[in-house]
């Protein structure tokens, strides 16, 4: 029998974050499932699907709480007194996050939970706010599977993420409480479901994996800026996408593929590393330093996704790049799209890593992030490959198999009420 789902997300752009595209991935697959699906998000902006009814939740502007939170931020822009952190602490959320969630709250108690099957909340980055919108509607809880994508609160994390935020305690009592009331968890990494297993033994008794899906490439006029393309066609090139957030450093990447070119002797004429999206934490030293080698391209600023796509699909080797840890449970949302494009993957990341995992125990293109010698080698066996004709394929039919919409459907189904 069709499932209906109601799926709450808290964004689904594309263009605004990881977390943007992931969820909206995960609805077009859900879609090509067969389900029915009723979708309400808080992305700020209209976004459509098709063959579902796509609402957007407008915040609350004339709350108690948005009152407050602009006359917290007119205070600061006037005293440069910073007060946030201290409300924080007091509070465990900011004002615009409690009326964010009571925003929230207040469109989706429209519908009745009698008139779908399962409702799914899905979030972004280091918010929750669907979530925490949900754990104050009872009626809900025993049709709602929460979607956990990354550990929360920060001291959830492992090193070298975890740290101890504003409000710590408050934010570990909510995700406490959602371990109680929610039916289910669903997570898009094994890892991330035994990781979280060890705070609460029902995310992990309860949790279902639903992997990150394989986004739709859409018809778009937007072609690869010319900059860019000039610097893949008939050259060896290696692409990492994404944010480049504080504890994934670039720089060992970077000295193993300077080391490389020296190796080989080569110039721009042959090869380029290309380095494409925000990287905050390490600028400006990272434009600058890349800005001295012709063999590297820095782009800092947000491609159109689209176009990240097409690059993907383009260059020799993709990366995916992972901070220096002990275990690295998140699987990264481009990790199925780049299984899709079916290029070899260079993974830098720890040994206990999903990704990993996922392409096996016995995976030869993966590296350390701390050892550059070791990542300089891998540069080296591929562009040996490349110069010898290779066409660098994945090749990992069952992997793919994995992040189809089959797969997620079946997972669905299986899930007993």
């Amino acid at each position: 029998m069709l499932k209906k789902l109601l799926v709450l997300a808290e964004d689904v752009d594309v263009n605004l974050s990881s977390g943007g595209k992931a969820n909206y991935a995960f609805i077009c697959a859900l879609l090509e499932c067969g389900f029915s699906l009723k979708i309400y998000h808080y992305s700020h902006k209209e976004v459509f699907f098709e063959k579902a009814e796509s609402i957007l939740i407008n915040e609350n502007k004339w709350s108690f709480y948005f009152l407050l939170s602009r006359f917290q931020r007119l205070w600061q822009r006037y005293t440069r007194i910073e007060i946030a952190k201290y409300f924080e602490r007091r509070f465990g959320f900011s004002f615009t996050f409690f009326n964010d969630t009571k925003s929230i709250v207040r469109t989706i108690r429209k519908e009745n939970p009698e008139d779908f099957d399962w409702l799914i909340t899905l979030s972004k980055g280091s918010s929750y706010r669907s979530h925490y919108a949900i754990l104050s509607q009872n009626r809900w809880h025993s049709k709602w599977i929460a979607n956990i994508h990354d550990p929360f609160p920060f001291s959830y994390y492992p090193k070298p993420y975890r740290w101890v935020e504003p409000g710590d305690r408050k934010k570990r009592v909510f995700f406490q409480e959602m371990a109680i009331k929610a039916k289910y968890f669903s997570y898009p990494s094994a890892l991330l479901r035994e990781w979280m297993g060890q705070y609460n033994i029902r995310f992990h008794h309860e949790g279902l994996v639903f992997p990150h899906q394989i986004s739709q490439m859409n018809s778009t006029d937007n072609l690869i800026p010319e900059n860019i393309s000039n610097k893949i066609k008939d050259k060896f090139t290696m692409l990492h996408a994404g944010n480049l957030l504080e504890h994934r450093s670039p720089f060992k990447l970077i000295e193993a593929w300077r080391k490389f070119v020296s190796h080989y002797q080569l110039s721009e004429n042959d090869v380029h590393l290309l380095l494409i999206g925000p990287g905050t934490f390490h600028e400006p030293y990272l434009t600058e330093l890349c800005k001295k080698f012709d063999t590297i391209f820095r782009y800092s600023g947000n491609l159109n996704y689209d176009v990240v796509k097409l690059i993907e699909h383009l260059v020799s080797v993709n990366l995916v790049l992972e901070a220096e840890s002990e275990i690295s449970p998140f699987l990264p949302a481009k990790v199925p799209n780049l299984v899709k494009v079916d290029k070899i993957i260079l993974h830098i990341g720890p040994k206990k890593s999903e990704t990993l995992n996922l392409l096996g125990v016995d995976y030869s293109f993966h590296a350390d992030p701390s050892d550059a010698n070791v990542i300089f080698l891998k540069m080296c066996e591929l562009y040996e490959m490349w110069l010898n004709g290779s066409k660098l394929k994945l090749n990992k039919p069952n992997l793919m198999e994995y992040f189809k919409p089959e797969h997620l459907k079946n997972q669905i189904l299986n899930i007993n009420h």
